[in-house]
């Protein structure tokens, strides 16, 4: 998984690895890489709702309330425990 030398490279099947470089890149204000990894990791496992719910408080950080809505609104068909778990305040600044 990592190579050495700059960012690990991730093997297309691992929607965790996506989830948690997506998550990395979110908290350090990469908000134009971190889409792709959660969405690469949607990809993998369309049914990880913790990976839509982290997709949608990105989206809202970038102020794209639509999709927000949209991966909310999966996150929580998916999981509808989802909201008691997520401690406030853990959105992407």
């Amino acid at each position: 998984m990592f190579g050495g030398r700059g960012a690990p490279t991730l093997t297309p099947r691992d929607d965790e690895a996506h989830l948690l470089r997506g998550l990395a890149r979110a908290r350090l204000g990469n908000h134009e890489g971190a889409p792709t990894d959660f969405t690469a990791a949607v990809a993998v496992n369309p049914k990880n709702a913790a990976t839509r719910f982290n997709r949608a408080l990105l989206h809202v950080a970038r102020k794209d309330y639509v999709q927000a809505k949209r991966d909310l609104e999966e996150a929580i068909s998916l999981d509808r425990e989802l909201g008691q778990r997520v401690p406030a305040g853990d959105a992407p600044r």
